[in-house]
């Protein structure tokens, strides 16, 4: 009879119709799942045996998800999405337990060779490893506890029954389609950078899925893919094992260093043998990675799946949707005729990437107009990118914004070195970030460390490292330099030149904090500078050796900080503070904070504020929000009540800050006190920022290089953002202008309407109404029915630098009412809203909602408006050449949120303007010097 592989081999031919072909081929990849399923159950753990059928089960499902993809088209979507759903939770499962059976091995191997305390951490390791993968254990048995063999042989069989044709297709006809969607895959993973390990994962599963694929159609295509393509893709996905392996277990043994030793309280013997572990694997990786790289260069060059298409007669996949391969990333070259060289491949210029030239190679997008830069922050807690487009007036545009939380200083507080985990993290974080800045054409990239990379003795070894693998050269800046960095981003967002400021930025391990006075009051024997882009004249610049990240670990990690320790770190904290800023030399009436400690302080506070009832009416941005010292008290002391695992049940408090951030808090907190402050202002912005900044170059005024606070006009972002949303600028335009003329002049008439309304005409109130006045209509980028309700939601998540997040929400409600419903308090974004910021909406709503209706025609024809207040009236004056009876009837239907918002009763009259009549034509009565 043969083996089953045998007979569902026999049974298919290239001729065989595709339904049919369908029902063999699943069944049969079903029958090795169940069959894996049931045996990997029962197996005592840790028996080769048991172990075996781990890693038979995890192929098996990616054989069976293969063969779903090849015939999907014979199935329901309904079927192939639930069955594909089991298949994953049994892969996850048997995923877990296989790489604990790894890891327990290379434990087991490092321990026969050790000796003395290295050998016991080996042996206590393999011990907690072998109690792990007793527990990964667990959710197999779960598994085919919950879904009975037979009960999902039956599930897969109505499936199977449910089967249908696809026209007249064979096998033949859908293992081309399969394969080249296949290709497609791996071609768009192979243009992406191999030296970024991430990006090399993402290949790995790619080329399984080819190879699975085939498998599963193998019969149509011969020895092309028996002899020629199967044991390429075999040696190549044995290299990307091995590179899997190792970093998985690197990360394994990252929570095993002497850093977190510290943070926990726990000594733990023998952390030298596992340090030397770590480094070992380290070291393999990047043989591997080495191997692989080379290895699939020369597949590449060789034109190696170029000629698979060829040879299997597969041509690219052409449809959009479902069947065709996702597009590439921003910057990743598509392959029209070839296959495309890996990026990891290209030979590298030292110099080219952070430099001011783009990358050489061609394939990549070419750059914009206007030039792209990107900064890189290497911090001791995150590593930050931000890339920008510069503009003509000395700001940018953010394209996009990564973070990833590398923990770079763990290590640092107990060896005053960077451990090796951390540093391979990092710089594939940061190499991963490279390339998004290039995909985006970013001409020079700017790598910055700050506190870890300033104080490890080893911080060279990151430095060579990051220059060999990815050509950026590290920047280590002085702590004044990064204090000077986050304060030229203060200034840009905030007026730091009229009053005394400081500002204040918290990192992991560093806190910086500037003094600046206001412009002309320097203190005598100051040291007078200033910063660039409005700031003020800085007094003092603090480094502060405290940080979220050292503070935990000083004293005893994040239970014991907030615990016990709590008292002890926040007397700490208090006695640093005094010994470096000491009585500080002005008061500042204004303190700004930047960093993820403030960022996520004010998250805090705005979830605690809006509620469940928020969710998704704002952005979630924090800019310019003020915080007073006593909400942060009564935060400071909930979370320190919570375990580590619930604080990241708190609204606004992401996982990978909750356990740093008892610590940062603290130092928010003593910073406040010694300032004598009550209130600290957020700012979003931070080093990056400061570094783009320096890098577009500020706009000037001619004085001494610094921007004129005055000239810094945040309705250049309104307007910029006006454009890319398709406004009809002469309609905006016309409704802001007459917004704006009856602002002005109910503005002096302030005292009678002020006492009315609550709101005060101030400048604040004007630029508010300008903006929304501008933003009013961008809804019909949308739709027309409810545009007044999709301009909301764009304003709210626009990018509008200059105005706080406050201002946003405002300017958003306004835009909202400028028709229909009026503001009510059911109205959840209303309601959000402080007292305060609600009698503006209703105030300015009412004055836009008269100015949308001078214009109704949307042909300008009103040419200005005036107004006069005689008790309980408001007269309009609308001058215009022709009378505007159909503009100051929408004016007039439009006019009962005024009335009830300022107690005035409207009245509109119309006052022609004359035209000028038409010139006559100068005739010259001949000799008479007469002109008719």
């Amino acid at each position: 009879m043969g083996t089953p592989k045998q007979i569902w081999t026999r049974a298919l031919t290239p001729g065989t119709p595709v339904a049919e072909a369908a029902a063999i081929t699943l069944d049969h990849r079903l029958a090795n799942v169940i069959r894996l399923l049931s045996r990997a159950a029962h197996r005592r753990p840790g028996t080769p045996e048991a172990a075996k059928d781990v890693h038979g089960l995890r192929v098996a499902t990616r054989r069976a998800a293969a063969a779903l993809d090849v015939f999907r088209a014979c199935l329901s979507p309904a079927d192939t999405k639930r069955i594909t759903k089991r298949l994953r939770a049994i892969r996850r499962a048997a995923g877990e337990a296989r790489d604990l059976d790894v890891q327990l091995k290379i434990f087991e191997r490092a321990a026969s060779t050790a000796s003395g305390p290295a050998k016991s951490a080996l042996q206590r390791l393999a011990r907690s490893t072998s109690q792990q993968r007793q527990d990964a254990h667990k959710p197999l048995a779960s598994v085919s506890r919950n879904w009975p063999t037979g009960k999902l042989r039956k599930h897969w069989e109505k499936a199977l029954k449910r089967l249908h044709p696809s026209d007249d297709r064979t096998l033949a006809d859908a293992a081309r389609d399969a394969v080249a969607r296949a290709v497609d895959r791996v071609e768009q993973s192979a243009a992406a950078d191999l030296r970024v390990i991430d990006n090399v994962h993402i290949l790995r599963l790619k080329l399984k899925r080819l190879r699975y694929a085939m498998e599963a159609v193998g019969v149509c295509f011969g020895d092309v893919w028996k002899k020629r393509v199967e044991p390429r893709l075999v040696s190549a996905q044995d290299l990307l094992g091995e590179i899997n392996d190792s970093h998985v277990l690197i990360n394994r043994l990252a929570p095993a260093s002497p850093a977190s030793a510290a943070k926990s309280g726990r000594k733990v013997p023998g952390t030298l043998g596992l340090e030397s572990l770590v480094r070992d694997q380290c070291e393999a990786l990047a043989r591997s990675h080495a191997a692989f790289l080379e290895q699939w260069g020369a597949l590449a060059a060789s034109g190696f799946l170029a000629q698979l298409r060829h040879e299997l007669g597969v041509k690219r996949t052409a449809v959009a949707g479902a069947d065709a391969p996702s597009p590439p990333a921003p910057g990743v070259p598509t392959t029209p005729t070839r296959i495309l060289r890996p990026f990891g491949m290209i030979e590298h210029k030292p110099g080219a990437l952070n430099g001011t030239h783009p990358p050489s190679d061609k394939g990549r997008r070419a750059p914009a107009t206007r030039r792209r830069i990107a900064a890189i922050d290497v911090g001791t807690n995150s590593v930050r990118l931000i890339v920008a487009e510069a503009q003509p007036d000395g700001s940018y545009r953010i394209l996009d914004d990564e973070k990833e939380i590398t923990r770079l200083g763990r290590a640092l507080n107990a060896t005053g070195k960077l451990d090796a985990p951390s540093i391979e993290h990092t710089i594939v974080t940061i190499a991963r970030m490279q390339s998004i800045a290039q995909g985006y054409g970013a001409a020079e990239i700017q790598v910055v460390g700050t506190a870890a990379a300033r104080e490890a003795k080893n911080a060279s070894v990151l430095e060579k490292q990051l220059k060999s693998r990815t050509g950026l050269d590290l920047k280590v800046i002085s702590g004044e330099e990064e204090a000077m960095l986050a304060y030229r981003s203060a200034a840009n967002a905030f007026d730091l030149a009229g009053a005394p400021g400081a500002v204040v930025d918290i990192g992991g391990g560093s806190t910086e904090i500037v003094l600046s006075a206001p412009v002309g009051a320097a203190l005598a024997g100051s040291e007078v500078r200033r910063a660039g882009l409005g700031g003020g004249l800085i007094e003092r610049v603090y480094t502060i050796p405290i940080g979220a990240v050292r503070l935990t670990d000083r004293f005893g990690g994040p239970e014991h900080c907030s615990g016990k320790r709590y008292e002890e770190m926040r007397a700490f904290i208090k006695q640093t503070l005094k010994e470096h800023v000491g009585r500080p030399p002005l008061i500042p009436q204004i303190i700004v904070g930047t960093g993820g400690t403030l960022t996520t302080l004010a998250s805090m506070v705005l979830q605690k504020e809006l509620g469940p009832s928020g969710d998704s009416l704002f952005s979630g941005g924090v800019q310019g929000l003020e915080v007073s010292r006593a909400d942060l008290k009564h935060l400071l002391e909930y979370l320190r009540k919570l375990p580590v695992k619930e604080r990241t049940r708190v609204p606004g408090l992401s996982s990978d800050r909750a356990d740093i951030i008892i610590a940062g808090l603290a130092i928010v907190d003593g910073v406040l006190k010694r300032f004598g402050a009550n209130r600290v202002r957020v700012h979003e912005g931070g080093i990056r920022d400061g570094i783009l900044l320096s890098m577009v170059g500020p706009a000037r005024d001619g004085s001494d290089g610094a921007v004129n606070p005055a000239k810094r006009d945040p309705m250049k972002a309104v307007r910029r953002f006006a454009k890319s949303c398709a406004y009809e600028a002469a309609h905006a335009k016309q409704v802001t202008t007459l917004a704006l003329q009856i602002f002005d002049q109910l503005a002096t008439q302030h005292a009678r309407i002020h006492a009315e309304s609550g709101v005060d005409f101030g400048s604040e109130q004007r630029l508010i109404l300008e903006a929304a006045a501008l933003l009013h209509d961008i809804g019909y980028l949308i739709n027309y029915a409810q545009h007044h309700k999709h301009s909301y939601h764009l304003i709210v998540h626009a990018d509008l630098p200059g105005l706080t997040t406050r201002q946003v929400q405002v300017i958003a409600n306004i835009a909202r009412y400028h028709r229909a419903a009026e503001p009510k308090i059911r109205h959840r974004a209303f309601a959000l809203l402080s007292d305060q910021d609600r009698a503006i909406v209703r105030s300015l709503s009412g004055i836009l909602r008269i100015a949308d209706g001078l214009d109704r025609t949307h042909m300008q024809s009103v040419r200005s408006v005036g107004v006069r207040v005689d008790r309980n009236d408001a007269f309009f004056s609308v001058s215009s050449e022709r009378e505007p009876a159909v503009d100051t009837w929408g004016a007039v239907r439009k006019s009962s949120l005024f009335k009830e918002a300022f107690g005035l009763v409207p009245h509109f009259e119309w006052v022609p303007i004359l035209a000028p009549a038409p010139a006559s034509p100068m005739v010259t009565t001949r000799g008479s010097g007469v002109l008719v």
